[in-house]
């Protein structure tokens, strides 16, 4: 594997570890091509569940991103664990990321379709509106005829021109669509492309389905039959369960066609998109896969959630039986919802009001707070009395400090002899955080930043893990200065996500015209802030996929020695779902809302009298229905607990397809006695709505700095594959971390300073505002 074939540059190492660039249909067969060269090793059957899964990954990792001389130069039996390990490994992560080359040539297709479309239906709406006014004007003559008691209609239709009525019944019949039309005609046309990659796909994996994907799973098995197949397809074979009304309409075509023929093209085409839908809400699934694999197997399962039940409650706070705690929580909406009602006719801020035939709760926003006047001089003097320094020296001085720039370590975890390595972990580190690249901090009369060594830094040492290390060590250092207490005790943090654009062909980004513009795809980096201005973790999602799914995983993942116990998000991510998980994890969520009206204020008690609160309060928690699941919900969220499944992925087997199950509606009937509870405190307390606001823009002022440091390539993110854009963005996060720490003690020093001339008020000052 690590061997260089005769006539070739890459070795074969270097060729299999490669994740797809190609976003095309040539870009599936590629991918799906690397990942049966990577099954052929047959990796796959190995058993290796002795060795530690973070030893597995890490040998992996550095198969990975070592040089494949690198790889070839270890010992024998290292060598090997290192090559057995990858060659375990990559097939799961490599037909994951050939289902992905799928739905993302699928995407394009599917959009490109929707917009020729809507370009074709704005070419033609002149024509359509002309042969409509013509049809018009041929209908009212022939009422006016027929209303008339000595008229012909007859003699008046043999009198007519009808040529012109004619061809504009021609002309709609062509044009005019059904009110459930989409872009199907123009996706059908597509089938010489989608021909391409199908059928390998489907020959390549085994797919199985949830009892709600078996129509699209009979589907694509009745479209993998069709190989080689010459004799017609009739209507009667066709498994049409999957089949929407318009698509209907094109794989079987009217009358005029063959009795019980059947329009293969369409109904190739029909099948890769309900493929792709299905795959998306996990109805079908490959089993084994982490992306595309079946969610419900990383559950807890049978036997080791019974071993796991009684740990959980006691962790989590829960008790098995329901009881206690639902009276507890149902207790809580009750008195928020009185204190709510006792307080609206003095609140000048709340009101209710009928619009559109309903009550609704009306919000007044926040008064800006004018920063007094001291708080001012304060900020000018302690920017007076900061020290002009650059980046690097700032990222060094730090270090000092902390020693943080030691927990990079190499990635085959053995220790360097290197000298000045820290100089030079520090050198790649700010370029990778300011965007700049390797070449302007390179210095050949300085071993430490000579070209060679900072680009085998960069590729052995800036990696996810040691950077997570290295951050909370940061963290706890910061938490511990007098002043970070004036701020915020550490139980809230906020969520919000930060867009970068990807120029360059990735697997790993999505498109969205909001933050990227048209044509242009680009990644989120969802990042997490406590209310001491530090930050915790940040995960990277594919374009702007719902944030909200991500926001319990920040909380679970994050490494440092902060807890925090409540977390605020903006509006997008205050969905039900969420505020259920956040209530069983024992986390309160509170978001800023926006447009509050239009949320659903839920009672328990359905005779509890909340006076001028009863118009909107007519909704009824659904307590038996918890009641009835609450061993399910336990079990997911022992699973969360024990790190089986993440939140991000809990949520799509919640609600596949938009589809609640069973357990997915207890626990939206659980967020919404939460998220109740919580808005009718919201309401109530100004205080709590300014806590939120404040934390939020707190967040938006580190957005801004994290704007300024990775300033680099115009601020876009050019790195081609997920693990290099991780681990540019997490080094983005700690340089962050770092002027906050830095800024942090500097204000310290410059206020103990002040203090012996005069009282300060610290609260307010923000060390993400200064540098």
């Amino acid at each position: 594997m690590v061997v260089v074939p005769a006539g070739k540059r890459p070795s074969e190492l270097d060729r299999l570890r490669r994740s797809p660039r190609d976003i095309s249909a040539n870009g599936v067969g590629k991918a799906l091509e690397r990942y049966e060269s990577l099954r052929a090793f047959g990796g796959h059957a190995w058993n290796l569940d002795a060795i530690p899964p973070g030893r597995l990954q890490a040998l992996v990792r550095f198969a990975k991103a070592a040089r494949a001389q690198a790889v070839s130069d270890l010992a024998g039996d290292r060598r090997l664990a290192t090559l057995v390990a990858f060659a375990a490994v990559m097939p799961q992560l490599a037909a994951d990321e050939a289902i992905e080359v799928f739905d993302l040539v699928m995407g394009d297709i599917i959009r490109s379709s929707a917009t020729k479309m809507t370009k074709q239906r704005l070419r033609t709406l002149k024509d359509l509106d002309a042969a409509a006014i013509e049809l018009c004007k041929a209908w009212l003559a022939i009422c006016t005829t027929a209303a008339d008691p000595d008229g012909d209609v007859r003699a008046m239709l043999d009198a007519m021109d009808v040529g012109p009525v004619h061809a504009a019944a021609d002309t709609v019949k062509v044009l005019a669509q059904q009110p459930d039309d989409g872009a199907e005609q123009m996706l059908a046309a597509r089938y010489n492309t989608i021909a391409r990659f199908l059928p390998g796909l489907l020959k390549t994996f085994t797919f199985e389905a949830s009892p709600a994907g078996e129509p699209v799973l009979d589907a694509i098995g009745f479209v993998k039959s069709l190989k080689g197949r010459r004799r017609p397809i009739q209507a009667w074979e066709v498994p049409a369960k999957m089949l929407t009304s318009a698509w209907r309409r094109l794989v079987f075509p009217p009358p005029s066609m063959p009795v019980g023929s059947v329009e293969k093209r369409a109904l190739v085409v029909a099948s890769a998109e309900a493929l792709r839908t299905a795959l998306h809400r996990h109805e079908v699934f490959v089993p084994g896969l982490r992306k595309w694999g079946d969610p419900n197997a990383r559950l807890l399962q049978d036997a080791a959630w019974e071993a796991a039940r009684t740990r959980v409650c006691e962790e989590l706070d829960l008790d098995p039986k329901p009881d206690k705690i639902l009276g507890a929580w149902t207790d809580r909406l009750d008195r928020a919802h009185r204190e709510f009602a006792d307080g609206l006719a003095a609140n000048p801020n709340v009101r209710i009001e009928q619009q559109g035939g309903r009550d609704r709760i009306i919000l007044t926003g926040l008064d800006r707070l004018d920063e007094p006047a001291s708080l001012i001089d304060l900020n000018k003097e302690i920017e007076a009395r900061m020290p002009a320094v650059d980046l690097p020296e700032i990222v060094l001085e730090v270090d000092s400090w902390v020693l943080y720039l030691s927990d990079l370590t190499h990635v085959s975890e053995a220790n360097s002899r290197m000298d000045d390595l820290p100089l030079s972990v520090a050198a790649v580190l700010t370029s990778e955080a300011t965007n700049v690249g390797i070449e302007p901090i390179v210095h050949d009369g300085v071993d430490a930043l000579n070209r060679d060594r900072l680009f085998w830094v960069e590729q052995n040492y800036i990696r996810a893990q040691t950077l997570s290390t290295a951050n909370a060590r940061l963290v706890d250092y910061h938490m511990r200065l007098p002043l970070v207490q004036a701020w915020g005790g550490g139980e809230l943090a906020s969520a919000d996500g930060l867009r970068f654009v990807t120029p360059i062909r990735t697997l790993n980004s999505g498109p969205n015209p909001k933050y990227f513009g048209t044509r242009r795809r680009g990644v989120t980096f969802y990042n997490f802030l406590s209310d001491q201005l530090s930050g915790l973790h940040g995960i990277l999602i594919p374009g702007t996929q719902r944030d909200s799914f991500y926001i319990l995983d920040g909380l679970l993942e994050q490494e440092t020695a902060l807890r925090p116990v409540e977390i605020t998000s903006d509006t997008h991510g205050a969905s039900e779902s969420v505020f259920g998980l956040f209530r069983l994890m024992g986390y309160q969520f509170s978001p800023r809302l926006a447009d509050v009206g239009s949320a659903t204020l839920y009672r328990a008690d359905p005779d509890a009298d909340y006076g001028p609160l009863n118009p909107v309060t007519r909704d009824k928690i659904n307590l038996k229905h918890i009641t009835a699941h609450w061993d399910q919900m336990l079990r997911l969220a022992g699973s969360l607990h024990s790190g089986t499944i993440k939140a991000s992925e809990a949520l799509r087997v919640l609600a596949p397809g938009g589809k609640p199950t069973p357990t997915g509606k207890a626990v939206m009937e659980l967020g919404r006695l939460d998220r109740s509870a919580y808005l009718s405190s919201y309401f109530t307390d100004e205080l709590l709505r300014r806590r939120v606001n404040t934390q939020l823009n707190r967040q938006e002022s580190r957005h801004e700095l994290a704007r300024k440091i990775f300033h680099g390539q115009k601020g876009e993110l050019r790195q081609s594959y997920r693990e290099g854009q991780e681990d540019q963005l997490g080094a983005l996060g700690l340089i962050l971390n770092i002027v906050v720490l830095w800024n942090t003690v500097y204000f310290q020093k410059i206020i103990g300073e002040m203090r012996a001339e005069a009282s300060t008020s610290v609260t307010r000052t923000s060390p993400a505002s200064h540098r």
